[in-house]
């Protein structure tokens, strides 16, 4: 997964502090025992699956 736009700008102003993003994971389970991984594009191992929310701004109408 690619490092989305508001990271980098978090990150050309924070520096290396630490952020705290909302992400969830989940281990799934098949039947059978096997477990659900991803295969990362950034540096080829398996991991459990996660996503990062991107949080959007919301105006009433």
């Amino acid at each position: 997964m690619a490092t989305p736009d508001f990271i980098r700008t978090l990150r050309a102003s924070a520096g290396q502090q630490l952020l705290f993003l909302p992400v969830v994971s989940a281990i799934v389970f098949y039947d059978d025992g096997r477990v659900l991984l991803a295969h990362r594009a950034d540096n080829g191992r398996w991991s459990i699956r996660w996503h990062l929310f991107v949080l959007r701004s919301c105006h009433p109408s």
